[in-house]
C-alpha cells in the first residue's frame, strides 16, 4: 500500500511493507530555497531536534526516547528543485511485537508533535547556548565537506554554473551568514516555516489505514495557500560561451568536474537515458574519460 491522504494543513503518506519490525516517520518542511534563509534554515532544523516546551533539554529527549523503547529521532537538511528541505525523523519499534499494548504509534506521534509545533522557546528566543552550539556544529560541517576534493570541485562547478539561481546555492548553508543568526532571530524563521512551508508526513512500515484518525486528532499544521515549490524544473541559462574556471590548491591530484546543461529534467521520459549517458562520459572507473 502506497496512498496519499490530504490532513490538516499537509499531506500524509503511508508507505506499507512488511520487511520491518519498525514504524519510520518523517515530517518534512519544504520552503523556499534562497540563499537570505538557507543557513538559517539549516540551523532551526539541527536546533529543533534538541529540545521541546515538554523535554526541554537533550537528556530530557533521550529519556523519553529510550522510554520508546530506544526510538531514534534526526533531523536532516537538503533541497530538492526550487524547494530547501527539513526533515525530521523518528524511527520506533512496531506495537505489534511487544508483549503488551503501550500505545507506542500514539506517542510517537505525540513526540513529533511536540517537537514541530511546540519547540523549546522561552521569553521570545530559543534556548542561546544550544544555538551557538549547532552554528558551530554547521561550520565544521561546512569546513569538513570543502576538505572533500571531490566534492568541493562539483560544489564549486555548481556554484559558477547556476550563480543567480537556486542550482548555485548549497543546501547546507554559508559560514559568512553565521553571524547574522541567533536565538532570536531563529524564532523568525521558525514562525515563517511553519506558516509557509509546504507539510509531508511519511510513514512506513506494517500498517494500515487505521491510523489515520490519529494524525488527523495529533497533528495538525496551517494552511498553505501559496504554489508549491517544485522538486524539478527546467534549469534556464542563456550563456554561449564556455566558462572554464581553474583553482589550484595543494593536493596530489587534480580533480575535473564539467556541467552541461541539457534539455532533461528528472521528471522527464529520457531521464534514465540521460543517466546511463552521463555516468558513460564520467564519474566512475569503466567511464571513457576515466579511461
Amino acid at each position: 500500500m502506497n496512498k496519499i491522504y490530504q490532513m490538516n494543513g499537509y499531506q500524509l503518506h503511508l508507505i506499507s511493507s512488511k520487511k520491518f519490525k519498525d514504524i519510520t516517520i518523517s515530517v518534512r518542511f519544504k520552503g523556499r530555497f534562497t540563499r537570505e534563509t538557507v543557513t538559517s534554515r539549516s540551523v532551526l532544523g539541527f536546533l529543533m531536534i534538541t529540545g521541546t516546551m515538554k523535554h526541554p533539554t537533550q537528556k530530557d529527549l533521550s529519556r523519553t526516547l529510550e522510554d520508546l523503547y530506544g526510538a531514534n529521532l534526526s533531523a536532516n537538511i537538503s533541497s530538492a528543485g526550487k524547494g530547501h528541505i527539513i526533515t525530521f525523523k523518528n524511527t520506533c519499534v512496531n506495537q505489534e511485537f511487544l508483549p503488551i499494548n503501550e500505545n507506542l504509534l500514539i506517542k510517537q506521534v505525540d513526540l513529533l508533535n511536540e517537537l514541530v509545533n511546540h519547540p523549546y522557546i522561552v521569553d521570545g528566543h530559543f534556548d542561546e547556548e544550544m544555538t551557538e552550539l549547532k552554528k558551530q556544529e554547521i561550520t565544521y560541517r561546512i569546513m569538513a565537506d570543502m576538505d572533500d576534493k571531490m566534492g568541493y570541485a562539483f560544489d564549486r562547478m555548481v556554484d559558477y554554473m547556476g550563480r543567480g539561481s537556486v542550482l548555485g546555492l548549497r543546501s547546507t548553508g554559508y559560514i559568512e551568514d553565521m553571524e547574522n543568526i541567533n536565538a532570536y532571530t531563529l524564532v523568525k524563521t521558525y514562525k515563517d516555516m511553519i506558516q509557509n512551508d509546504d507539510k509531508h508526513v511519511y510513514v512506513v512500515g506494517d500498517i494500515d489505514e487505521s491510523i489515520i484518525s490519529i494524525f488527523k486528532e495529533k497533528l495538525q499544521f496551517p494552511e498553505v495557500k501559496h504554489d508549491p515549490y517544485p522538486s524539478a524544473y527546467m534549469y534556464q541559462n542563456d550563456r554561449k560561451h564556455l566558462l572554464d574556471i581553474i583553482e589550484k590548491q595543494d593536493i596530489v591530484q587534480s580533480k575535473l568536474v564539467m556541467g552541461y546543461k541539457a534539455n532533461c529534467c528528472t521528471l522527464s521520459e529520457n531521464t534514465a537515458a540521460m543517466s546511463v549517458f552521463s555516468n558513460l562520459l564520467g564519474g566512475y572507473s569503466q567511464s571513457r574519460l576515466f579511461q
